[in-house]
């Protein structure tokens, strides 16, 4: 499905909901008395404007603000690849907050007791409306644009990696499925350059999977399905690796075992059955609360600490040669480097003979900086980055690309938790500490993996809890 399509499609329901949200507010006023009167005439419109110029205001605006809520709920972002019941979900959840949103304006705006009565008392209907208009329309929509993808109308650009049996029948059984689960093959990627492959004749060879780079951005490649045998599992972490930086869809064929533990999430309960391949991101409404709370702790943080920058700052300039704060370059979200700023707590050119870890009896750390990491405040300058979004509160930590290289090399699913923001701390820090070589780093993945598959702000509120048990009890290093 290329991209010209899918935005005709999300424009759809973009002037669909805002349609169906003037008609609800239509049908509201008429069927509210006055409630409704009271309701939309009071707080910014008390100036009492002509009735026409009025309904064409609330005509825009009233739509638009439906818009942006939905919007803010997620609701718009892959609304293609939704499934009904989630749509509905997040339905429910944009039409009750904004309701909550439009009655306290109008309560806040009204005086008199009995208008809160009024208006309060409208609460149900407004939002039932909302909620049941809403939803027909894009019950409708989504119908609509699931027919064409299960007749094969439409459908997402789908590259196959395998070349054995597992492949092909995988291949045909999606392929003979009366009811296509919306993917149209491209090709396959084979795991070696043998002419011997199963899907001869079935589909074009687009290559070997170490180009895969090239053939995703070749043949626009929308979605991966991952048909490898049991003995070839081995380059899974690679493939992973490999495919984690293009943001696509990713699925795998799951072992029987996992399917009876359930230990996959499957991405369809009809056809045949994939694993969806990828982190389960935090819900998008708790993705604005994280960052809300980033900024929120960040801004807060620095002005309580900075009367102690002073201090902090005199204490280490007076006790060793060398700059207050030490900047190094990390790897953030998504590849990008960014600049990490520290307290600084090593003797100045600690590194002249190259990259070093820290160590637990590291000679380069000064007297007091060897306090300032046992209760972490040499991270607080890092406020900074969590503030203008480099970094999170919670994530992984940010390494340098000179140990990413080869944490890849022993790991190449590593590259998978860069799809996320680093953070101060994180599960692999809380578990395991600082690492002191490239193993311990590996070792440290698979915590911040577990993490990228169960990140929710419960988890995330655990970790900053277990971090501050950290620092009262001085345990940093």
């Amino acid at each position: 499905m290329n991209n010209r399509t899918q935005q005709q499609y999300l424009l759809g329901y973009i002037l669909l909901d805002g349609f169906t949200a003037y008609l609800a507010l239509v049908v509201f006023t008429i069927t509210s008395g006055n409630s409704g009167h009271l309701l939309f005439e009071s707080g910014i419109v008390a100036f009492h404007p002509p009735s026409w110029l009025l309904m064409v205001g609330i005509g825009i605006f009233y739509p638009l603000l439906w818009i942006v809520l939905h919007s803010l709920s997620g609701t718009y972002r892959n609304i293609i690849r939704s499934s009904m019941v989630t749509l509905m979900g997040k339905t429910i959840f944009a039409s009750f907050m904004g309701c909550i949103l439009i009655f306290g304006v109008a309560i806040y705006s009204s005086s008199p007791l009995y208008y809160d009565l009024q208006t309060l008392s409208a609460f149900p209907l407004l939002f039932g409306l909302h909620f049941m208009l809403t939803a027909a329309g894009r019950i409708s929509l989504g119908t609509h644009i699931m027919k064409k993808l299960n007749n094969r109308e439409i459908g997402f650009r789908t590259l196959l990696i395998g070349n054995q049996l597992l492949a092909k029948n995988v291949f045909e059984e999606m392929n003979s499925q009366k009811i296509s689960a919306g993917n149209l093959f491209v090709g396959y990627a084979s795991l070696n350059e043998s002419a011997d492959s199963s899907l001869q004749g079935h589909l074009p060879h687009l290559g070997s999977y170490r180009n895969l780079a090239d053939i995703v951005k070749t043949h626009e490649i929308e979605e991966t399905i991952i048909a490898i045998e049991h003995d070839d599992h081995d380059h899974l972490p690679l493939l992973l690796s490999l495919l984690s930086d293009n943001g696509m869809v990713i699925k795998a064929t799951p072992e029987l075992q996992d399917i009876l533990m359930g230990k996959v999430k499957l991405s369809s309960i009809f056809g045949t059955p994939l694993a969806l391949v990828q982190p389960a991101y935090m819900p998008y409404w708790q993705q604005l609360i994280k960052r809300l709370a980033d900024v929120l702790v960040s801004v807060t943080g620095i002005i309580v600490f900075a009367p102690f920058f002073l201090i902090l700052s005199i204490l280490i300039k007076t006790s060793s040669k060398g700059p207050v704060l030490f900047r190094q370059e990390r790897i953030g979200r998504h590849g990008k480097p960014f600049i990490m700023h520290k307290f600084r707590t090593m003797y100045q050119d600690a590194e002249k003979n190259g990259p070093q870890l820290s160590k637990e009896h590291d000679t380069r750390i000064t007297p007091l900086g060897r306090f300032l990491r046992k209760v972490r405040i040499d991270e607080i300058p890092q406020l900074y980055n969590v503030l203008i979004g480099n970094m999170s509160l919670v994530g992984p930590r940010p390494e340098r690309q000179y140990y990413i290289d080869q944490i890849v090399e022993k790991a190449p699913q590593y590259k998978l938790i860069l799809k996320i923001k680093p953070g101060l701390t994180g599960w692999g820090q809380v578990k395991q500490g600082y690492t002191e070589n490239v193993d311990q780093m590996v070792s440290r993945l698979k915590y911040d993996l577990l993490y990228m598959g169960n990140m929710s702000l419960a988890i995330d509120l655990k970790i900053i809890l277990h971090t501050l048990v950290i620092i009262f009890q001085g345990r940093g290093k």
